[in-house]
């Protein structure tokens, strides 16, 4: 364990010496600041709705099913509760309120906070069936994709490690030395854990605040971080060189991106050829995460994401041994 510890503290050392890799790395922080401003531009804002008990329960589905937050309040407490700010809007049934356009029953009646005259509208459309002018689901898909970036960001890094430790000859002298491969991958696997959950949990901070549950982001951190030393240990047996790294990593990142990208665009009936993809149900164990989808299909995209990681990693063991030159 001392010799493990060894390795992923020259591992960071080694690592935080090099600018390129220090911005490949945190880079993730970057575009978590850039989206959190970006994505209200161009995203009609969720509203928190407040439903008196005896609307129709057609009409709650529908508003969620618009991407607004809707909870049940009884109708006593609904107009304080809207006056108050904890609710942007809330419906009542025959409120003396203004009347929703669009309402499916004429008795429904809208309550507004003060500054949320919008919300006349956007209830109106939603009880309409149409969707918010953005796709339901932008942030949580966004910030999905901003975590397998950050795991694919993390994994190169740890891959360019390797690749200096080959060409500054550090290798040879871990090879005469009484550590096994075994230990080797596994202190590449936690050097890559922490600073991956580190720029995960920094980058979701960022974009959401506290507004997922970190204990589930942290487990498809875990998860992941076998599918994630796969790319590692890909870059750092192709590349002789920070150079010739450069074309690996060129053939690398689009493959781990794409795929899942491709996945989430395609029509449904389409999705399941995908499934055979690890990085596919990585996407989908993030987008949980973010969807607060954090039940059955969650844990499965988890499973699948670890154990076909660990599956490849154990495929890849004897040519990293090969190339690497460690025996048993």
């Amino acid at each position: 364990m001392k010799a493990i510890l060894s390795l992923v503290r020259q591992d960071y050392t080694r690592s935080f010496r090099d600018a390129i890799v220090v911005y490949i790395i945190l880079s993730p922080l970057l575009l978590a600041l850039a989206a959190r401003f970006i994505l209200p531009a161009i995203a009609s804002p969720s509203l928190a709705l407040a439903v008196d008990s005896a609307v129709p329960a057609a009409v709650s589905v529908r508003l969620t099913q618009a991407g607004h937050q809707v909870e049940s309040v009884a109708a006593a407490e609904l107009p304080a509760a809207v006056q108050s700010g904890r609710f942007d809007a809330g419906l009542l049934v025959d409120s003396p309120a203004a009347a929703v356009p669009g309402a499916d029953q004429p008795s429904l009646r809208l309550l507004v906070a003060p500054g949320q005259e919008a919300a006349v509208n956007a209830v109106g459309a939603a009880l309409d069936g149409q969707a918010r002018p953005t796709a339901a689901g932008l942030e949580s898909w966004v910030a999905a994709f901003l975590m397998l970036t950050a795991s694919l960001l993390a994994a190169l890094g740890a891959g360019l490690a390797m690749v200096d430790e080959r060409s500054s000859g550090a290798i040879k002298a871990l090879n005469l030395s009484p550590l096994s491969l075994g230990s080797y991958l596994a202190a590449k696997l936690l050097f890559f854990l922490l600073v991956s959950s580190l720029v995960m949990v920094g980058s979701s901070f960022i974009m959401l605040g506290f507004r997922l549950s970190y204990p589930h982001l942290l487990a498809a951190c875990l998860a992941s971080a076998p599918l994630s030393l796969v790319v590692a240990l890909l870059l750092g047996i192709t590349a002789d060189s920070q150079i010739g790294a450069m074309g690996s990593i060129k053939l690398i990142m689009p493959l781990f991106l794409t795929v899942p990208l491709v996945a989430a665009l395609v029509p449904t009936a389409i999705q399941p050829w995908f499934l055979v993809f690890p990085n596919v149900w990585m996407l989908k164990a993030f987008y949980g995460v973010f969807a607060g989808q954090t039940g059955a299909s969650f844990w499965l995209a988890a499973l699948v994401t670890l154990f076909s990681g660990l599956a490849l990693v154990w495929l890849l063991t004897g040519a990293v041994r090969k190339r690497l030159g460690f025996g048993t």
